[in-house]
Order: C-alpha cells, then sequence, then structure tokens
C-alpha cells in the first residue's frame, strides 16, 4: 500500500543475525534529527497508513470497523486523491464530524489541516460523492424493491402482528433529533433552538423497515425545533 509495509508485515520480520552497530557522534545526532523531522510531519491519525491504526481506533473516530471502512470508501468512485488530503483521510473526517460532533477549529488540528475551511470544503466534497456514489443503492425508497424488503429485511414478528397477509410491508417512522452547532445565522440559530432540550439541533422523520434498512431519511415540513 503506497510503498509502504502492512503492520503486520512488520512484526512478522525476523533478524537474521546479530551484527554490532557502532554509533559516533554524528550518528546520533543524524538519526534525533531524523527522528523529530519524522514527527514534525506525522500526523495524529494517519488514516493513509493501513497500520498505524488499531480497528479500536476506526471505530472510535469514525463509528465504523475497518472493514465497512474501507467498504464505503471503495464506493465513493467520483472522488479523487488530492496533494493536500486523500480520499481515505477525506472519509475519515466527514465521519468523525458526524460521529464525534467536534468544531470544524478540533478536526482541523486533530488532522493536521491548515484552517477549519479545509475541514467544511472537505465535509463539502464527501457530501457530495455520497449523495451520488452511495444514497441513491442504499438509502430511500428507490433502492430496493418490495420483494427484497419482504424476504429480507422484514421480521416474522412484524409480519405477524401488523399484517393481515405475507403480501405486505412494515415501515417504521421515527422522529429523532440531530443535535447541530449553534449557527451565526440569526433566523435558523431561533429556529433551531429547542426549549425542551436547551440545545440547537434539527429533527428528520427517518422511515426504516423492522430489519436494518433506511427507506428514506427525508427531512420533511417539521425539521425546525419551532414547528
Amino acid at each position: 500500500y503506497k510503498g509502504n509495509l502492512s503492520y503486520e508485515a512488520r512484526q512478522s520480520v525476523k533478524q537474521s543475525k546479530d551484527d554490532d552497530i557502532i554509533l559516533n557522534k554524528h550518528n546520533v545526532e543524524k538519526l534525533i534529527d531524523n527522528f523529530r523531522l519524522a514527527l514534525k510531519h506525522a500526523g495524529s491519525l494517519d488514516f493513509d497508513d493501513p497500520g498505524a491504526l488499531e480497528n479500536e481506533t476506526y471505530k472510535t473516530i469514525t463509528g465504523l470497523d475497518r472493514d465497512h471502512f474501507n467498504d464505503l470508501l471503495d464506493k465513493l468512485t467520483t472522488m479523487r486523491n488530492f496533494r493536500l488530503r486523500s480520499v481515505l483521510v477525506a472519509l475519515a473526517i466527514f465521519l468523525a464530524k458526524i460521529r464525534r460532533a467536534l468544531s470544524n477549529r478540533v478536526i482541523a488540528c486533530v488532522f493536521r489541516l491548515a484552517s477549519k475551511r479545509s475541514v467544511s470544503r472537505i465535509c463539502h466534497q464527501v457530501r457530495v460523492a455520497l449523495m451520488q456514489d452511495f444514497v441513491p443503492y442504499h438509502v430511500g425508497f428507490q433502492h430496493a424493491s418490495r420483494e427484497t424488503i419482504l424476504a429480507q429485511h422484514q421480521t416474522t414478528v412484524a409480519t405477524e402482528l401488523l399484517t393481515n397477509g405475507r403480501d405486505q410491508v412494515v415501515l417504521i417512522t421515527d422522529g429523532t433529533y440531530f443535535f447541530c452547532q449553534k449557527s451565526s445565522n440569526n433566523e435558523f440559530q431561533r429556529r433551531t433552538y429547542s426549549q425542551h432540550k436547551h440545545r440547537h439541533l434539527v429533527k428528520p422523520m427517518i422511515i426504516t423497515a423492522s430489519v436494518s434498512i433506511w427507506e428514506s431519511s427525508e427531512f420533511h415540513q417539521k425539521i425546525f425545533t419551532d414547528k
């Protein structure tokens, strides 16, 4: 991967013989300088190195384990790598943003980005790519047929309790909260503040099948707290 050995490959390397290493003053100084330079340019979270992060770190930062993260990454076919960031890092930044609800300034520090505007730009790019490459095929009423839902995404309990026959589809609607940062737009700030939760949020209505599939996550008219 990018000319680097994986963590497992590095761990499997065995020393073939014992060699005496002689270090003089200049060699030690050079090693220290190189070590300082490596630390200076190393990111705190190096998603570009497949062996740098443990699987638990993936789940903590992005909400996905390594395999599911890579599976989602493979679906972003319209994004391209750039000199300052790869598609892999861009996806990690986006998922960290929606998973941990950190400010753009904090994410910029963690991922060693130039500014918080870089975070906004990257999140926008990933969102556009997900809407093109992922959402039409995995979210929404159009991505799964009626037969697929009945065969794979409807529980026996839902069928027995809520239908008159086996050809009826059971859908579940769930109104939930998405917390958001305080907006600089005064009107949006007032409309998203919840006096019940004492925080800024929006309220989407999510429609799902009874087994792990999103039919729709449309933001209906009652998105704001003042509705």
